[in-house]
């Protein structure tokens, strides 16, 4: 696989069932860092998502997705929450683009931890992206932040968690 992946075609590749448990999904106005960090005006209004993302049932991922309103506008829920690429894809044309990325470490909140059936504390990865959108022949751009549970989120065919 190469070029932007999302959590659907990675936990395919690795012959995972996909799927999602939506824990918010609220419009809101952004705070003054996504407006920054998303290009908005000061009017723009965002879909802020949260989601627990699976693979054959197992939690991999607690998800906080920041989506400029306008990228997502006509869609439903259910679309929006299930595969937000293929969604774009197949109901706007809209492919994701360039998408930059960061990785850090965390420990585990209470809350997180019960999303992710971890221990309070316990080591996880955060990974922070920020994908590129073209739309009506301008760029939008989203952001996103998963906490994963140490599971293979990595592109590569592999059927085994890294250790």
């Amino acid at each position: 696989m190469s070029g932007v992946t999302g959590f659907t075609d990675l936990m395919l590749a690795q012959g995972k069932q996909p799927s999602s448990k939506t824990i918010s999904y609220h419009v809101m106005s952004p705070s003054l860092s996504e407006i920054e960090k998303l290009k908005l005006k000061d009017d723009a209004q965002v879909l802020r998502m949260e989601r627990v993302r699976y693979g054959d049932d197992v939690p991999i991922s607690f998800e906080v997705a920041t989506i400029p309103l306008e990228i997502v506008e006509g869609l439903s829920k259910q679309e929006v929450s299930e595969s937000l690429y293929r969604t774009l894809e197949t109901k706007k044309g809209v492919m994701p683009g360039h998408a930059k990325q960061m990785v850090s470490a965390s420990t585990a909140s209470e809350r997180i931890a019960e999303y992710l059936d971890i221990k309070r504390g316990d080591a996880f990865c955060v990974y922070g992206k920020f994908r590129t959108y073209r739309m009506a022949g301008h760029l939008n751009t989203s952001a996103r932040s998963t906490l994963a549970n140490g599971l293979n989120l990595s592109s590569k065919n592999n059927k085994e968690p890294r250790s």
